[in-house]
């Protein structure tokens, strides 16, 4: 039931986003709701509480009233956008309930899936906006109400519903998904097939294999926790059946996962954050991060080269390389060429950059469809893939959205007391 209900939701919000990817973004309120609602829906099933505890029945009891309650407040600012972006109405007794409701959410997800210390920041900034004025000196300030707080927070689009959520509805969502497409046809097998070619042969080279599919994994997937997921299943298994260190093996795969953080064109979602914050277009973002990147993994690559020197680690046997004439087929390659090609095409032509992803996305499906049918792989199988791409960029969301959703409270509270100025 509950795989099923997480896929269902994984599906609803890789669907939204590939629609507004096509279309356009909805209104910013409209939009932004729709999709934290969906957000923090699925965050709650992929994240349940007490998963495996005994008091497992008394989770899904919070669990379920937090998932109306969010679907709730969402609804209502999605509903009222027209009336909260217009007139900035005062706050009630009720929006301080669904706001309240809402943070409670938005906190304890941020607690499930990234760690207790970012929820105990929001908290800090949303305690010092509250009793600011009873600290003494110049970080001290007049105070604000929990009116205030939640008119800022709720009723606008400088709190919850601000510029970090709404990069994060639109621009990453797609990113995200384009780069789930990509690898779900067969980008990733391709990624990972070209790195054994490239470096399996030279000492370390399963370390290095390990370095170089992370490199190109994290140029599409902007994830580290994806990139070692999906690159290191393969290349951890391998170090340590060739001997290699176990926490050098895991270490090597951390390092170069988190390294496609910086890697363009997605960087891990900074790029798109840094493009709105700056004024800046995300193609001159992109190129300057181009160098650091390079740069970051060559250390690596080298570090790795000089210990598998020191430490005479082994090479990867022949029998495990893919040959040359199998990695660059055309019903490999072509797609991904295909793919990156209509990202790029979208960027320099001066398309937005949700559109330039929904590029990228079309000539993904647009070559790997007729591939595979071309190999007689069953119509059933190709939607599988494309349906899996959609789920697990709708999963992927769950922590970039629950991040910056929280972040933009923080940020909104910063603004409001005026302490980044002081």
């Amino acid at each position: 039931m509950r795989e099923t209900v997480t896929k269902g939701l994984a599906l609803l919000l890789g669907g939204l986003i590939l629609y507004t990817s096509a279309t356009g973004p909805f209104e910013s309120l409209i939009q932004r709701s729709i999709f934290l609602a969906l957000v923090i829906l699925l965050g709650l099933a992929v994240y349940p509480l007490g998963q495996g505890k005994r008091w497992r029945p008394l989770g899904i009891a919070i669990d379920a009233v937090l998932a109306v309650d969010v679907v709730v407040a969402c609804s209502y600012v999605a509903l009222n956008y027209e009336q909260i972006l217009v007139e900035l109405p005062w706050a009630t007794p009720r929006d301080m309930l669904l706001t309240g409701v809402l943070l409670v959410a938005i906190l304890e997800l941020s607690r499930r899936a990234i760690g207790v210390i970012f929820p105990l920041l929001v908290l800090v900034g949303l305690a010092y906006a509250w009793f600011g004025a009873a600290i003494p000196g110049p970080l001290g300030h007049r105070g604000f109400d929990l009116y205030y707080m939640t008119e800022t927070i709720y009723l606008g689009d400088l709190g919850v519903w601000g510029m970090l959520v709404g990069v994060a509805a639109t621009t990453i969502a797609a990113f995200v998904l384009f780069g789930c497409l990509l690898l779900h046809t067969g980008g990733g097998n391709t990624f990972m097939d070209l790195a054994l070619r490239i470096s399996g042969r030279s000492p370390g080279g399963a370390a290095k294999v390990a370095t170089v599919a992370s490199g190109l994994f994290g140029m599409v997937s902007g994830s580290a926790v994806a990139n070692v997921a999906t690159t290191g299943n393969f290349t951890i298994p391998m170090m340590k059946r060739l001997n290699y260190p176990r926490p050098f093996a895991a270490g090597v795969e951390a390092v170069a996962s988190t390294g496609g953080q910086i890697a363009p064109p997605i960087l891990g979602a900074a790029a798109f954050i840094m493009a709105e914050i700056l004024g800046e277009s995300y193609l001159r973002i992109a190129l300057a991060a181009l160098l650091p990147a390079i740069l970051f993994y060559l250390g690596v690559f080298v570090t790795i080269h000089l210990v598998a020197k020191r430490r005479q680690l082994q090479v990867v046997p022949d029998d495990e390389l893919p040959s040359w004439s199998d990695v660059i087929r055309p019903e490999r390659i072509i797609p991904i060429l295909a793919a990156l090609g209509g990202l790029f095409y979208g960027v320099l032509s001066g398309r937005s950059i949700q559109m330039s992803a929904f590029y990228g996305i079309l000539m993904t499906v647009l070559t790997f469809v007729p591939f595979a049918l071309m190999a007689k792989m069953p119509l059933r199988e190709i939607l599988g893939k494309l349906v899996a791409g959609l789920v697990d960029a709708g999963k992927g969301m769950v922590i970039i959205g629950v991040l910056l959703a929280g972040a933009q409270i923080l940020v909104a509270m910063i603004g409001m007391t005026g302490i980044g100025v002081t």
